[in-house]
């Protein structure tokens, strides 16, 4: 039943069904009060960290889960010089479940970029007399979040209010460097999202090759990095092409022998920027690595080539006969515009030590000051995300331990935790609007858990589904062991990284393979890729 139907009198009937049927069409933020308290997931459960802090000295801190807290001398005020504070962090979508930390503003559903919680421990009478500085690790940054304060209530329960912008930093202002040069130098061939005159660009640097690959798994070519040849190819791409790099060439030839521009004078800086944007976007967007095949290929190929090498060198010398195969190569030049297009103009932006740098892609940090302890969130209200499309879900509950739970929709790629909220008729349930309209992100992984506790005994349900435009189910919990709990919650897929390329293993096929080089060549030459784009490096 609504829970926000005012009463009135008799005669004012008419009136309040007319009032009723409006505020069906409405966000329910009242109705957003669950039927039942859930009592099995809280910030009780969340690890607690005890920090020991002089008050009389400047200090920094990393936590063990990567924040950076700094707490400049004087900054706190108390009856001691050393105080003890608490500290719980939810970074995780695995972290935000456990702690029951639903990610909504009154009954608006937010996507979480971090949590933190910072408050004396015990009785300690402490009080912040200026500001703590906050960095928060995230895999990627997000302009349009905001820092909500957590509103804790008498249920345990919170709600995220009082939005607040974040300070920019030297990371967000690298990010706005690398977005101005993609677009006047990139944008008109590439994408990142998808393919155009050049290949779509979604993390070029996790799928960028480590090294060369004839020698692909010795030490020398683990420590040349991705980096250094993405940057020698934005450059002067006709060098590793004349070189006869088999990454390179064969991306050259898949794309019609069509050549990349040359910048030649563009700086490490500006490179940096530009690659730590395409990486941050594709994060952002969590598109996945794209697989062209030539990695994989390449791998292949060598394989194939080695084999058959070792095999056609015997022929050859009995025939004492040698085949050269030549690609042939174009290039073109051009310069590479932007504001900081040569280390003139480069800004010598100051970029603070304790960060990690952006190109190694390790972390990036939301920074904000605080000046009263309690729970913060990173956040971003679902309907300034982008790719969001306006949904519909609505979930029944059924038997007789219907209402003793609670029921979430999350939703790990945007780190989502949505409380349901009961409708007018039967144990119907929606997220957002009583109409069960909610904007989703499509065709991503999702879960529905309902959970309660019954005479000292665990209620469940679960389902997962892949969102779509018009969804509903039915589920019925039912009791279950403690052991079956933690079994069902652990299928939950909470992983916050979900992008993985994986070569296919070839080794059983070269321990069979026969020597007569016929056989060698139906068995090891790749079926799906064309290798001769590869077969001037050997």
């Amino acid at each position: 039943m609504l829970e926000c139907i005012f009463k009135v009198q008799l005669s004012f009937m008419k009136k309040t069904l007319t009032s009723i049927c409006l505020l069906s069409l409405l966000i329910f933020s009242c109705t957003q009060l669950t039927q039942y308290t859930n009592t099995l997931l809280r910030p009780d459960n969340l690890q607690s960290d005890t920090l020991t802090i002089d008050i009389t000295r400047d200090t920094t801190i990393t936590t063990r889960k990567g924040a950076i807290i700094k707490i400049p001398k004087g900054s706190l005020a108390a009856s001691s010089t050393t105080v003890q504070l608490e500290l719980k962090e939810a970074y995780t979508m695995a972290d935000i479940i456990r702690g029951g930390l639903a990610t909504q503003s009154n009954g608006q559903p937010l996507s979480s970029g971090g949590m933190i919680y910072i408050n004396p421990v015990k009785n300690q009478k402490v009080k912040i007399v200026s500001a703590l500085e906050i960095s928060l690790p995230s895999r990627f940054i997000e302009n349009k979040m905001q820092l909500f304060k957590g509103e804790q209530k008498q249920d345990g329960t919170v709600n995220w209010t009082n939005p607040q912008p974040i300070i920019p930093s030297s990371q967000t202002a690298m990010l706005k460097l690398g977005q101005e040069l993609f677009i006047n130098n990139c944008a008109t061939c590439h994408s990142i999202k998808n393919d155009l005159t050049g290949p779509g660009l979604a993390h070029i640097v996790k799928r960028s090759p480590k090294g060369w690959p004839k020698n692909w798994h010795t030490e020398e070519a683990k420590s040349d990095t991705a980096i250094n040849l993405l940057y020698e190819f934005t450059r002067n791409n006709g060098k590793l092409l004349k070189e006869g790099h088999p990454y390179y060439t064969c991306l050259f030839n898949k794309w019609n022998k069509t050549p990349m521009n040359l910048f030649p004078a563009v700086v490490d800086y500006d490179l940096d920027a530009l690659y730590s944007y395409i990486e941050n976007e594709s994060d952002r967007l969590n598109l996945p690595i794209p697989d062209n095949g030539i990695l994989k290929g390449i791998d292949s190929c060598e394989v194939y080539f080695e084999t058959v090498g070792r095999l056609t060198a015997t022929v050859k010398k009995l025939k004492k006969e040698a085949v050269d195969m030549i690609v042939d190569k174009r290039i073109t030049t051009n310069t590479f515009s932007g504001t900081n297009a040569s280390p003139s103009t480069t800004p010598q932006i100051d970029i603070n030590k304790e960060l990690v740098n952006p190109v190694t892609h390790k972390s990036y940090y939301y920074q904000f000051t605080i000046t009263s302890f309690g729970w913060y969130n990173v956040d971003i209200l679902f309907e300034n995300l982008e790719g969001l499309e306006q949904s519909e879900l609505i979930v029944q509950l059924k038997g007789q331990y219907a209402e003793k739970t609670t029921l979430y929709l999350i939703i790990p790629s945007i780190k989502a935790m949505i409380p349901g909220g009961p409708l007018a008729n039967g144990n119907r349930y929606a997220f957002f609007e009583t109409n069960g309209h909610i904007p989703l992100p499509q065709n991503t992984s999702a879960y529905i858990i309902v959970m309660g506790e019954y005479e000292d005994q665990i209620v469940f349900s679960k389902q997962a589904f892949v969102t779509s435009l018009k969804q509903s189910f039915t589920l019925q919990p039912e009791i279950i062991s403690k052991e079956k709990f933690l079994k069902e919650t652990q299928k939950i897929n909470l992983s916050d990284v979900n992008f993985d390329v994986k070569d296919t293993p070839i080794a059983d096929t070269l321990r069979k393979v026969v020597k007569d080089l016929k056989e060698a060549d139906k068995a090891l030459k790749p079926k799906n890729f064309d290798c001769s784009c590869y077969m001037g490096y050997y």
